[in-house]
C-alpha cells in the first residue's frame, strides 16, 4: 500500500529503553528532585505555615534575629574595635 509519505512498514515497533549519557542521567535526577520538592512544598506548606518556609535569605535572617531577641547590633562580634598597629619598618 502506497501513501503520500511512501511505503508504510507493517508490524509494531520494538520496545527498547533509550540510552542515557551521564549528562542525561544528571538532568533526569535533577528534574525528579525539583518535582519532588515542589510537591513537598505544596503539600506541607499549608500544614506547617509561613514560619517554616521563608522565601529569601534576607527574610530568613530577619526571622532569626527576631527569634534571638533582635539585639544584633549590640552583640555582633564585627562591632568590636580592634586597634591596628602600624607595621615596623
Amino acid at each position: 500500500m502506497e501513501a503520500l509519505a511512501g511505503k508504510i512498514p507493517g508490524g509494531l515497533p520494538s520496545l527498547s529503553v533509550p540510552r542515557l549519557s551521564r549528562g542525561g542521567i544528571v538532568q533526569l535526577i535533577s528534574a525528579a528532585f525539583v518535582i519532588a520538592l515542589v510537591a513537598f512544598m505544596k503539600i506541607h506548606y499549608q500544614e506547617l505555615g509561613d514560619a517554616h518556609f521563608i522565601r529569601t535569605v534576607v527574610l530568613a535572617l530577619d526571622n532569626v534575629w527576631k527569634q534571638l531577641g533582635n539585639d544584633h547590633e549590640a552583640d555582633c562580634p564585627l562591632n568590636i574595635v580592634c586597634p591596628v598597629h602600624p607595621a615596623p619598618h
